[in-house]
């Protein structure tokens, strides 16, 4: 079906932050399957965890218990905040999870919480719960009625303050608005919100589903925050298997245990192969040195984009992101979807964020000399522009 328009690139093989197509040309990914090629492609570790796992086992359903599935859980929770988690195949799944966690939570309590809370500009998915609490007109216009959902201003307190009532459920925000122009919670707004969300008894959920894995430089993005600000509930896919599809729903207690059997599943969710692939790719994302790495690697690429800002403050607004999650806002009436276009002319593969915004999502694999070969070409189409 024609759900992502006409397309004229097609690739064969991949490597690092390498792709090659069918006729051998070379093309650098700056986005990195969006956000999900965390460790580039045909990263070493992920493809003899898949290789080993698929000689052996690939698929039994969560009727029996899955041992990699036990051990990435284990992982997860030692490294986060949470108690307890559940698997599914994407983040939009994950945000669903978090949403009837959330309603089951209060049901069980007899509380009548059925308002839910979200932000303009936010992305959660395109399942029917995850897209009511996808607060852009552009997705959501052809297929309403949604959920009732109480939208409120990013990095606004005040305005969500007056949004999240004794009657809100939960609370979904991102710490950086992937598909929203990449705008990033300040840590004051965070502040405030697990605040008021603690003081009002909703559940604060982070959606980490892009900002997770390592992205931002450390393993989560609420931890740039301190643990002080941990949420409820965190949700979590993209780059967690290397390529692989899983998504996760963390979870504190008492939150945790108030789904009971049969409350939800995932029939393919936490299988053995995307258990293992997500084994082997969160022990090389999760270790000090990498998160160090990719910290380092953050601010050559930060200080190379401001550069090319200071270079031409009138073609490029502002920049925006947080770690290996950047993003370029033009000024009108230049056209991100127009930069898009002639870097990817020659052969250097971006996104695009919003309305305006060049979005970059590399792997976090990537070298010094490969960040400034990739600077230097959107420095380049800049000035063309």
């Amino acid at each position: 079906m024609n759900t992502y328009g006409p397309r004229s690139l097609s690739f064969v093989r991949g490597r690092g932050v390498w792709v090659w197509d069918a006729a051998g040309k070379k093309y650098l990914d700056l986005l990195g399957g969006v956000a999900v090629n965390a460790l580039g492609h045909c990263h070493p570790a992920v493809v003899r965890a898949i290789c080993a796992q698929a000689r052996k086992i690939l698929h039994v359903s969560n009727l029996y218990l899955i041992e990699p599935q036990i051990r990435l859980a284990e992982e997860l929770v030692e490294s986060t905040f949470a108690d307890r988690a559940f698997f599914c195949n994407s983040g939009t799944e994950a945000n669903e999870a978090a949403l009837k966690l959330a309603r089951k939570f209060f049901f069980l309590k007899k509380e009548s919480r059925d308002h839910l809370v979200a932000f303009q500009n936010s992305f959660h998915g395109r399942t029917t719960g995850s897209l009511a609490l996808t607060a852009q007109e552009k997705y959501q216009k052809a297929f309403r009625p949604l959920l009732p959902v109480n939208v409120a201003r990013f990095n606004d307190l005040g305005d969500a303050d007056r949004m999240i009532t004794p009657g809100t459920a939960a609370v979904f925000v991102e710490l950086v608005q992937g598909e929203g122009g990449m705008e990033t919670a300040t840590a004051t707004f965070l502040a405030g919100l697990r605040r008021i969300c603690s003081r009002r008894g909703a559940l604060l959920v982070y959606d980490e589903v892009q900002t997770g894995n390592g992205r931002t430089g450390d393993l989560f993005a609420y931890q740039h925050f301190g643990e002080r600000l941990a949420p409820d509930l965190l949700t979590t896919a993209k780059g967690l298997a290397g390529g692989v599809p899983i998504g996760a729903l963390l979870a504190r207690r008492p939150y945790a245990d108030a789904f009971e059997a049969g409350d939800h599943a995932a029939t393919f969710g936490g299988n053995f192969l995307a258990c293992a692939s997500a084994l082997a790719a969160f022990r090389v994302l999760s270790s000090a040195s990498f998160l160090k790495s990719v910290r380092d690697r953050s601010a050559v690429l930060w200080a190379r984009l401001r550069a090319v800002k200071e270079r031409f403050p009138d073609k490029i607004e502002t920049l925006r992101g947080l770690g290996m999650m950047a993003g370029l806002k033009l000024r009108l009436p230049f056209s991100s979807k127009t930069l898009r276009e002639r870097l990817q002319a020659r052969r250097v593969l971006t996104g695009i964020s919003g309305e305006s915004v060049l979005r970059l999502t590399p792997p976090l694999v990537i070298s010094r000399m490969e960040i400034l070969l990739g600077v230097r070409a959107i420095e380049e189409e800049v000035a063309a522009l």
